[in-house]
């Protein structure tokens, strides 16, 4: 019955096969013949397959051949077959196929292998998925890895943390990025990866000992080699007279600096190199240093704070630029921000193992300096955006820049540094980020209001910092000053407003420009003072010389703005012949001045605001640069006067007459050039600096005995009369230098009347500038004056004089005047500067 009912019931469907599918089913099952069990017991005869190496050599277990399974024999190998290319491996038996030879491969023939679909990404996502794995577990062994090595104490693996020597005891020329001890390891280093070892702290400090490095005879980079003992030497340099202003790290001996950070080792080399009396080893360093910055930075994230106060230092002590877009300063602020949020430093150092694992060690102390890198960086980015006229991209303070009003374990002129600068953060988020104008200002009517509560907010906090008078801090908060003045002169702001801050302005001003003369006293030359002092020396001087041209300024101040100008000048230009060469903002700023004096020689009409559309301001023609504005409403005024000029001298080639009608319109005289010589250096000149009773400095240049013997031989053999560097005798006595007796070298100077007691005539001539505090006629030279040798007098100081000095200004405006572009401070030319 059941058999009957079993043959009734109909079969179940047979699933139709693709013919291909037939074939594969056919070649995998064997004879058609065989069952089930038939195919499984001649599955261990089928396993016997031999593979053949790239090098020829083969094995099989039981022969050369694997036995006959009834299908067609199998000819490629395993890796043709799962790729599906053409395989010539039974043609090269026993060699390996072309392929796999090429790609120096093991070339196998197996029978069971079975090519599977999609199995090369499988492949790949379980490779990756393993050596995830694996290096999940190196890092959780890294600890206690680090731990074993540093107190076995082996001597083999001290040795591991330095270069490839060039020699047997010098590192190597150039390090390869994978050598530089800044970027991330990859074998354990102590001082590249032990940042999961517990940081010591306050209570063990004493407990803590500093590693082992082997001691270094030289250090060499590129082309460059220092001794030991060169190393030691700028090494002090930098602790003694660098790190006080930006104190940021802490540093034992040049050989331990080397080893821990090689940017920061060179950073610091580079930045005490500025001492040095030749500035050769200066400017090799600044292109090497500045490749070493990109390699260690662009090409790998390094995990080293070391990088980051790298970074610091070169933005306080700027590389050698030429243009304002030169300066790579604001890009090495922003690139040590970013690697300062990603190492965790805006933290400080309970948090830091949130952030990473590989940290450098940085000593006992290591909260302590990732805290003040973190402070460094706001300060940094909030001066050097006010440098350069932009929002700082910091605009709001945290948790550590505000603990730093009240951190008394800061340095006194750190923390004051730090408060004026979370001040400065305020005043431009509240007067230069503005969403309801397009120049992102507040609107003219209440900037007077907001500027009032904001400069008596500034004087209590100078009262509670108790600065001291005469220090870097004092120079920073006068800084400032200036700024809420600017801000106070942008176009827009009514008259009435403006002039309230120009005495205030002018005071901050020759304030800023007394205290650095002060400390360039003691054999210290500009180059070596920070950035935020030598740019608040720029800004104050062009401040004074826009205020100079000012009505607004009152007349016993203009003969003393004068004067300041002059002297700033005379700071910038009188170094060392052997670094005059050298480019960077305080050439640059001299530059600017000399090519202003310029315009007010040929083309002082520009500096007259048009009064229907700036309402007669003191900056009339910027505004979009916040504070900034100011540089680059001069640089403005450079491009148009070489811009009239061309066109005055392609309509008439002879030189234009004097036209002094546009300044009686205005109920104003014209102003007069100033005494700049850009032709002084300290070789040739000594400067005597005296500061006035009311606060102005003056900086008279006086002849040494080497220039003057000089100018003797050369005026005899010429039959021409004295002169220094192209500037005649005369026309330096008529424009306030002295002449210093040889029988009396420590005479008094008399360098003139007060400021305001005698200014220069309005009938003065252009062609003869006088020097602020005293006119034409001269500065007198003393009570010895009568003793000096005829020689030295002036032949006549009325007329040939005058024409000297008309000489001497045709020759300073040469360069622009024909079309060289010397006055590209910014790195663009006047073709993007259109007149309005």
């Amino acid at each position: 019955m059941d058999l009957r009912v079993k043959s009734i019931l109909p079969k179940p469907p047979v699933k139709q096969e693709s013919p291909s599918m037939q074939n594969k089913r056919r070649s995998d099952a064997g004879p058609p013949s065989g069952d089930y069990n038939k195919r499984q017991r001649s599955v261990p005869d089928s396993t016997r397959h031999f593979s053949v190496d790239s090098d020829g050599a083969h094995d099989s277990p039981e022969g050369s051949r694997p036995a006959a399974t009834g299908h067609r024999p199998v000819t490629s190998c395993t890796f043709c077959r799962q790729h599906k290319i053409k395989c010539n491996a039974s043609e090269r038996f026993p060699g390996a196929c072309s392929r796999c030879e090429k790609m120096n491969l093991k070339c196998e023939i197996d029978p069971q292998f079975r090519p599977k679909k999609g199995s090369q990404i499988q492949t790949l996502k379980s490779d990756v998925n393993d050596l995830k794995a694996k290096m999940e577990v190196l890092a959780r062994n890294e600890k206690l890895l680090v731990e074993a090595l540093s107190h076995s104490q082996l001597p083999g693996y001290q040795s591991q943390s330095q270069f490839l020597p060039a020699s047997t005891d010098s590192p190597g020329l150039f390090p390869e990025i994978n050598d530089i001890n800044d970027s991330v390891p990859n074998t354990l280093l102590p001082i590249s990866s032990a940042s999961l070892e517990p940081q010591p702290g306050p209570t063990d400090t004493a407990s803590y000992k500093e590693p082992e490095y082997p001691v270094l005879s030289e250090f060499r980079l590129g082309d460059v080699v220092l001794s030991a003992e060169k190393a030691s030497a700028l090494h002090g340099i930098f602790v003694e007279r660098r790190l006080p202003y930006l104190p940021i790290m802490s540093t034992s001996s040049a050989n331990t600096l080397y080893h821990q950070s090689q940017l920061l080792f060179w950073t610091v080399m580079l930045t005490a190199a500025l001492s040095e009396p030749e500035p050769q080893m200066y400017m090799s360093l600044a292109s090497l240093i500045k490749q070493l910055a990109i390699e260690t930075c662009w090409i790998r994230t390094p995990r080293s704070t070391h990088v980051v106060q790298a970074l610091l230092i070169l933005s306080t002590w700027p590389l050698p630029n030429e243009k304002v877009l030169d300066d790579c300063s604001y890009r090495f602020i922003g690139l040590a921000k970013n690697l300062a949020l990603q190492l965790g430093l805006h933290r400080g150092g309970k948090f830091i193992q949130e952030f990473s694992r590989t940290q450098v060690s940085l000593g006992p102390d290591a909260d302590t300096w990732r805290t003040r890198s973190w402070l460094a960086i706001f300060f940094c980015e909030q001066f050097w955006s006010s440098v350069l006229g932009l929002p700082p991209s910091i605009n709001t303070t945290d948790y550590l820049v505000e603990h730093a009003r009240v951190d008394h374990t800061l340095p006194k002129h750190f923390r004051c540094l730090m408060s004026l600068s979370i001040f400065q953060c305020k005043l431009v988020n509240v007067m230069g980020i503005s969403v309801t104008r397009p120049d992102g200002l507040m609107e003219p009517s209440n900037r007077a209001a907001s500027l009032n509560i904001l400069e008596r907010e500034l004087d209590r906090l100078r009262f509670k910092l108790e600065i001291d008078d005469g220090s870097p801090v004092e120079v920073y908060f006068l800084y400032v000053k200036l700024m809420i003045c600017c801000f106070a002169f942008l176009p827009g702001t009514p008259i009435e407003d403006q002039v309230r801050y120009v005495s205030s302005a002018y005071l901050a001003a020759t304030r800023i420009i007394t205290i650095t003369s002060q400390m360039l006293r003691n054999d210290t030359h500009l180059v070596e003072l920070p950035i935020y002092i030598r740019q608040a020396i720029t800004y104050s001087v062009f401040l004074l010389f826009k205020l100079h041209l000012s009505r607004y300024l009152m007349d016993r101040y203009a003969d003393s703005a004068r004067q300041s100008i002059v002297t700033v000048h005379r700071l910038l230009r009188n170094t060392l012949s052997s670094w005059k060469h050298l480019q960077n903002d305080i050439s640059r700023t001299a530059k600017v001045l000399e090519n202003l004096n310029i315009v007010l020689y040929t083309c002082p009409e520009v500096f007259l605001p048009d009064s229907i559309d700036t309402g007669g301001g003191i900056i009339s023609r910027m505004r979009s640069h916040l504070t900034a504005s100011l540089f680059y409403d001069l640089i403005w005024c450079v491009h148009e006067a070489r811009r009239r000029t061309q066109e005055k001298s392609s309509s008439r080639p002879q030189k234009p007459a004097i036209d002094d009608s546009v300044f009686e319109q205005r109920n104003c005289r014209r102003p007069v050039p100033l005494p700049f010589y850009n032709q002084i250096t300290k070789d040739d000149f000594k400067t005597i600096t005296t500061t006035t009773p009311n606060g102005t400095t003056v900086t008279t240049l006086v002849p040494t005995d080497h220039a003057m013997n000089q100018a003797r031989v050369n005026a005899t053999d010429a039959k021409r009369p004295l002169e220094i560097n192209g500037i005649t005798l005369a026309m330096l006595e008529a424009t306030g230098s002295t002449r210093e007796p040889a029988a009396n070298p420590d005479m008094g100077i008399d360098l003139g009347p007060e400021p305001g007691a005698s200014g220069v005539s309005s009938a003065a001539p252009a062609a003869s500038p006088g020097l602020g505090a005293s006119g034409v006629s001269g500065v007198s030279a003393g009570p010895g004056a009568s003793a000096v040798p005829s020689p030295f007098l002036p032949y006549n100081p009325t007329s040939e004089v005058a024409d000297q000095m008309d000489n001497f200004f045709q020759q300073q405006s040469h360069g622009w005047l024909n079309d060289y572009r010397d006055d590209d401070f910014l790195g663009w030319i006047d073709e993007n500067m259109v007149q309005e």
